[in-house]
């Protein structure tokens, strides 16, 4: 047999040996199989550029990078997906994979961790008042337990809260009396105690219930002078920290956490453990802006005597009290929670003080 027979002979083989190892699926590939993908559903009842949508646009990016790709998400802000009061429920049924929600609007549910709202508090920043939720969160069973229908990622808080005004000036008691001023949850007891009638009204529909002149003023944190341009109608910002640390909770509906792989959900964990530092960031930094939106517009910045202090946190004594005597008699230990509010806020005010209290010095 010829040397050129014997060559053709082999080619030929490997040949057909080729094409019945391709038809028998023996081929070996280096490519790996492609991974399932996720993409999420997020509800929001804040606008564009607030410190909340801010610090889920930077979650958005953060999931991404850090799942290579295999979880996306899409933002829906100012209600736009779910109204603002609706999006615990939503989490809850599954109509949003995600969201930030506030416990005053759903009364009742969220009880372990409410002392923080409680008024007289002390000052707290964005940063410190999330890190003493989220510590406080994370340390209390009983915290885990009233929100186990959802898997939640952080807790943060704006920091403190003052009362804005059109019109109307608020030095002392005498002067707030009367005076329809916009709240939730246990604020309106705080607004009632001073003499004030707290009126129940979602942020959102605050501005144009201030312009209309529906309510005289609203609590809120420095920052939404500026984030949702109250500024354009305040004349006057007084200093009373009627509440510290105002929960939001960051969250994922069970529906869309199960879904997930293991290595998804460790990843996604360990990612939003950082975010109560950063949503507290956040709000800080639109804290320092309205404070200087304030300068801007002569919006006069009012701090209480340390008397009518005095005053105004014997008139919150009572809420404090019967919260603590409430929570006792649900089984809680009452006085336990709030004295841990307390030390927690106090523990990171000095390391993360807001901006009023640089200023105010």
């Amino acid at each position: 047999m010829t040397m050129h027979r014997l060559l053709l002979i082999a080619l030929i083989s490997i040949t057909l040996l080729s094409l019945l190892l391709s038809s028998c699926g023996g081929s070996v590939s280096t490519s790996s199989p492609a991974l399932k993908t996720y993409e999420l559903k997020i509800a929001l009842g804040t606008p564009p550029g607030h410190p909340i949508t801010l610090t889920w646009e930077d979650w958005v990016k953060d999931i991404e990078a850090a799942t290579g790709g295999r979880v996306t998400a899409k933002i829906y802000n100012s209600g736009s997906l779910i109204p603002e009061a609706q999006i615990r429920s939503a989490l809850v049924s599954g109509i949003a994979d995600c969201g930030n929600f506030v416990p005053a609007n759903t009364p009742g549910v969220f009880n372990v961790l409410e002392g923080f709202e409680l008024p007289g508090n002390g000052p707290a920043s964005g940063v410190s008042g999330s890190l003493a939720l989220w510590e406080a969160y994370k340390s209390t069973p009983a915290a885990q337990a009233e929100s186990s229908d959802l898997k939640v990622l952080w807790l943060a808080t704006s920091g403190s809260a003052h009362i804005g005004t059109v019109n109307r000036p608020i030095r002392t008691l005498g002067d707030i009396k009367g005076l329809a001023i916009r709240g939730s949850g246990v604020t309106l007891d705080a607004l009632n105690a001073l003499g004030a009638t707290g009126v129940s009204m979602a942020m959102v529909d605050t501005y144009l219930n201030l312009k209309k002149g529906v309510v005289d003023g609203a609590v809120n944190p420095l920052d939404v002078i500026k984030s949702m341009a109250f500024g354009d109608l305040y004349h006057y910002y007084t200093i009373c920290n009627i509440y510290s640390s105002y929960r939001f909770y960051g969250a994922m509906s069970l529906h869309a956490w199960n879904s997930l792989p293991t290595d998804l959900q460790t990843i996604i964990a360990d990612v939003s453990d950082g975010y109560a530092l950063k949503m507290g960031q956040y709000f800080d930094q639109g804290n320092e802006a309205a404070y200087q939106v304030c300068l801007d517009k002569n919006i006069e910045i009012i701090r209480l005597s340390s008397a009518e202090t005095t005053l105004w946190e014997n008139s919150w004594k009572p809420i404090r009290e019967k919260w603590a005597a409430d929570m006792t008699a649900r089984g809680l230990p009452g006085q336990h929670l709030l004295n841990q509010a307390g030390s927690l806020l106090a523990k990171y005010y000095p390391l993360y003080p807001d901006p009023l209290g640089l200023h105010f010095k």
